[in-house]
């Protein structure tokens, strides 16, 4: 009887584990067909236009309604006449304030300097508490200015050299 008993307990515990896995994969398998229906919108506007703000708009679009954020922006990133980022697409939400055609010098911040380092995506996850951000006078009050509460970007580049960056932003409401 306990060793029936013993049995019947491992093989319960085997089914919640392999539910548990199976649950798992297929998270995990839902995650990349939303990745691939994304990549699959944007491959199919851009084979319609080879027009670049076409191309910019509707992946700021496509990904801000992806990750359901309140604010989705491109930067790019000019090395002159002096080292800047320029908003030149944006997604926003209703109520949103928006910040295309914003331009920053890249040299007045380092996270910004750090973004555009960096192959690796920067988040912040409590933009007014974050001690990256806190140091960083410059990008913080104009983050404060836009109601964003959290952030997450990372660079573009082109044969290695940073040429912009996407960022999702979380805003106050």
């Amino acid at each position: 009887l306990k060793q029936t008993r013993d049995r019947l307990a491992q093989a319960l515990i085997t089914q919640q584990k392999n539910e548990t896995e199976l649950r798992q994969a297929e998270q995990l398998l839902e995650q990349k067909l939303r990745w691939t229906v994304l990549l699959k919108k944007i491959t199919e506007e851009i084979r319609i236009s080879l027009d670049s703000q076409h191309i910019f708009q509707t992946t700021v679009n496509q990904v801000g309604k992806t990750f359901g954020v309140d604010r989705c922006v491109i930067h790019t990133y000019l090395e002159t006449p002096e080292p800047h980022i320029h908003c030149v697409a944006e997604y926003l939400t209703p109520g949103i304030g928006s910040m295309l055609k914003t331009e920053l010098y890249s040299h007045q911040s380092p996270h910004i300097q750090q973004i555009l380092s960096q192959d690796l995506s920067v988040s912040c996850d409590r933009l007014h508490t974050d001690p990256r951000l806190q140091n960083d006078s410059f990008l913080h009050h104009h983050l404060h200015q836009l109601d964003v509460q959290s952030l997450i970007a990372v660079r573009t580049s082109y044969q290695g050299k940073p040429n912009g960056f996407l960022a999702l932003h979380h805003c106050q409401q």
